[in-house]
Order: structure tokens, then sequence, then C-alpha cells
């Protein structure tokens, strides 16, 4: 099993990047500072020496020219009581020693190393060098001339300890070390408070959202700070509703797509499921909704052994409305015929139903017919339908219809309109019932494929069967449309005698 990585919470990245930014800064600034002391350290102690040589020189001058060794050697002895002087001698003007504060050094031995030469040509002033001596110890050598009356009688040579630098530089050092440290402690402690108060938003954020993550789209990350992270967290929230709401939508849309698709088995169920087998003739159907149900209706029913009604009925709308339309006029009209049934009586008597029981602004067209298969008739009247379109030797024709649509005029007026018709049916006559969807179907210019063009494909093929009629008339409006959106329900019926 893989170990987990350790999470290393913001609030301890902060205060650890925090402190050792503090913690940098602090020993950069201490180097600065210790580089820097020790410049005035080396010219206070050349200050020192200057004084030391210059009143060893004016005072050593006058026992100079007496020869007076022993006032030279309490010179000595008393500046050799300082621990910071390593060494101090007197040299003439060849650079031998006339006096050393270490007594072991012989008188006369001549002082010669890399500064000697310097240190006796030194006329007037004060010459002063950094030395490090493995045998000895960082010192400072100070060289000061011995004037009487403008006449040099000889070099005071100091030798001093770096020591004293070198420990006040160390002093120095540890203090900002120790303050560093201190600062350092002080700063992640100040860093983990003022971090954790900046972070604690964070925190509520971060949980929140780990719930609302959870499915919990109810839940509100509550931040009454108006900064970024406030902001942040509206946000949130705003898009948690934005969620929420299409959540509400897709189950809406998806219990909607269920109910239609109930909707659309109801409606199948209302259909035919088969032409009727009719001995002299031959039938064909074509049905497709715009959407997933739709307003047209049309029906085969036997009213005698003989007589065959044939129905084809637009119900104003789509969809739900039309599909729910559609349903009630169905029912409504099955419920008027009779044996004795006549079209027009039927629409009429459908007529008033349809005023009293659909809403207004909802209304039907619907075409009846009552097929005599013994005495090949067709007996039909129209209730603001569609025309049929009738081949009859070879010769098309369209029937007229001039009545009007079911639920939009009452009885009196209706019945003044609705006339009813027969037509004779020969051998190969042709008879096309349809819906709008069929003549109104538009191609991508916006044209409509119209009664001339469905004159034309029925006529083309006026010779073939019922069902090879409907393919063909198909086919002529799926390339006619070239892929444009259906905007109506589409229903055709071919009834063509054998």
């Amino acid at each position: 099993m893989k170990n987990k990585k350790r999470k290393t919470s913001l609030r301890k990245k902060f205060s650890l990047i925090i402190s050792g930014l503090i913690c940098i800064t602090m020993l950069s600034v201490g180097l600065i500072i210790s580089n820097e002391m020790k410049k005035p350290l080396i010219l206070q102690m050349q200050k020192k020496g200057e004084a030391l040589g210059s009143n060893l020189a004016a005072t050593s001058g006058e026992a100079l020219l007496s020869g007076d060794e022993l006032l030279l050697g309490i010179y000595m002895d008393k500046i050799a009581e300082d621990k910071s002087i390593l060494y101090a001698m007197i040299l003439d003007k060849t650079g031998k020693i006339i006096s050393h504060s270490d007594h072991r050094i012989i008188k006369g031995t001549t002082f010669k190393d890399s500064f000697w030469q310097k240190a006796v040509e030194l006329e007037k002033g004060t010459l002063i060098q950094h030395n490090v001596d493995p045998s000895m110890e960082d010192y400072y050598d100070i060289a000061v001339p011995i004037l009487s009356n403008g006449t040099k009688l000889g070099t005071i040579r100091l030798g001093f300890s770096g020591k004293e630098i070198a420990t006040a530089i160390k002093q120095v050092k540890n203090l900002i070390f120790a303050i560093t440290i201190f600062v350092f402690i002080l700063g992640l402690i100040l860093s983990w408070i003022m971090v954790s108060f900046i972070t604690k938003p964070v925190g509520i954020l971060t949980k929140g959202v780990q719930i609302i993550g959870s499915g919990n789209l109810d839940h509100k990350i509550i931040i009454p700070t108006k900064d970024e992270i406030g902001q942040l967290a509206e946000t949130f929230n705003q898009m948690t509703e934005k969620l929420k709401n299409a959540q509400i939508r897709l189950i809406e849309s998806e219990r909607l797509k269920k109910e239609l698709q109930i909707a659309q088995q109801i409606q199948q169920s209302l259909l035919p499921k088969k032409c009727p087998q009719i001995p002299a003739f031959t039938v064909s159907t074509f049905y497709k909704a715009a959407k997933e149900v739709g307003g047209d209706y049309y029906d085969f029913f036997w009213i005698t052994p003989k007589k065959l009604g044939i129905v084809i009925a637009d119900v104003s709308g789509k969809g739900i409305p039309g599909s729910l339309g559609m349903a009630l006029t169905r029912s409504i009209f099955r419920s008027q015929i009779t044996e004795n049934s006549q079209p027009a009586e039927v629409l009429a008597k459908t007529n008033v139903l349809v005023c009293r029981d659909i809403k207004k602004g909802l209304f039907v067209t619907m075409l009846f017919a009552i097929l005599d298969t013994e005495n090949q008739t067709l007996q039909y009247a129209s209730a603001g339908h569609n025309p049929l379109l009738f081949i009859h030797k070879n010769k098309p024709s369209w029937t007229k219809s001039s009545g009007i649509a079911l639920g939009m005029a009452d009885k009196t007026l209706f019945n003044q309109h609705i006339k009813q018709e027969t037509l004779s049916l020969d051998k190969g006559s042709l008879l096309i019932f349809y819906t709008d969807g069929i003549t109104e179907a538009m191609n991508r210019k916006q044209e409509e494929f119209g009664e001339t063009r469905l004159e034309k494909a029925a006529l083309n093929c006026k010779d073939d069967n019922a069902e090879t009629i409907i393919t063909k008339i198909k086919k002529e409006i799926e390339i006619f449309t070239a892929g444009a959106e259906q905007n109506d329900d589409i229903t055709i019926i071919s009834l063509k005698t054998k």
C-alpha cells in the first residue's frame, strides 16, 4: 500500500516562507553591518596608534638626542602595558633598533620586514599596514617618524593586534545572530497568527466547496469579508444556485422527455397500426410528427362490411397541446359514427362538441370520407381541410373544400358551409389525402413544396401501387427540403384502385 503524502497546510507554508525571509534579511543585514563596522574600528585603532606614536615620538626625541636609553626603555615599558600592542620599537634612520618593548631584542639589530623600507623612508605623517603573520596573529603595523626641528631622528614602530577588531566584530555577529533567532521565532508566531487570520476564510471556502461537491447544493458559503475571498465565495454561491437550477431543469427535462415518450406511445396507439385490406384497392400511409408528438390524425374504420370510413385531420398547434387536441377530437368524432352516417352530418355533430369542449384558439381541420367498396364510390365532406388530389383517367383534379374548421364556428354557420360530395372511382383511379405539412414543407430558401409539385409527383407514379406512390412522393419531398428543418406534422394517405 502506497504511503499517502503528508499535506502541508497553507498556513504552515506561509509562516515558514515569511519567517525564512525575515531570517535571510536579518543575516544579510548583520553581514553588512559587521563588514561596515570593521572600517571605523580600523580607523579608531589607526588614530590610537597615531596618537601613541606621535606622543612617543615627541617625548623620545630629546632622549634620542641625549642618548638616554633608560628613559627610552621606560617609554617602551609604559606602552607595552597596553595589551592591544604586540610590540613597540624605536629605530634609527638606518632601521636599527634603539629600544624595543621586548627586552630580549638586542639593541642594534636591524628590523627588516616588508614594511621596513617604507617606514625608514617616511619623513612625516603616519603609515599603517595590515599584516597577516601565521606565527603571530592578525595585526596592524604603524610607523611614525621622530622629528626634531624638522630633522628626522628615527622612526617609531608599533604593532597593534587585530584581535580586538575581530572580537568586536564577533560580538556584533553573535548579537545579530541572537536577534535573528529571536526575530525568526517572533516572526513565526506573528506570521502564524496573521496567516491564520487570512487563511480562515479559505478554510471556510474549502469546507463549503467540499460540502457542495458532495451533492448538497442548498449549502451557502458564508464569508463576511468583502475581499477577493469573499467575492470568490459569493461567486461559488451564485454558481451553486445556477447548478441547482440547471439540475432542476435537467430533472424537469427528463420528466418531460419521459412524459413525451408516454404521450408518443399513446398517440401511436391511437393511429392505425396497419392499413385495411380492401379487395379492389391498395391503401398506404405515412406519418411523421414535427416534434415528439404531433397534432395530425388519420384513421380507418369499417362502418359496415362494405363501407370503410377514412378520416384525416390537422389540429392547430404542435407538441403536447396539438396531441391532446387530436386525442379529444378523435374521441368526439368516433362517438358520432353510426351505420347510417353521412360525412357532412358526422362533421356537423362533431363541431358542436368540439366548440363546447375544446378551449378557444384551438381548431381542427378534418376531411371525412366513406368508401363504398362495392359500388366504388367515395362520399366525403371537408371541415376546412386541404382538398383531395384526385387522379382519374390520367387527369389530375382538386376537390372543393368549402367547409369551416371544427371549433371555429357555431352550429348554424358551420352547417351553412359544410357540403358533401361524391366521387366515382374507376380502374386506376388515385386519391391522395394529406395535411398541410406536405404542401407547406419548406426548403432552405423558404420555398414551399406546394400543390403543383405534389400533383407532378403523384402523376409520375400514378400507375404504381399505393405503397410505392407514398414512397416516391416522400422521396420528392426529401429531395426538395434537402435536410431543412421540418416545421409541421406530415401525414399522407394514398388510395388506389387495382
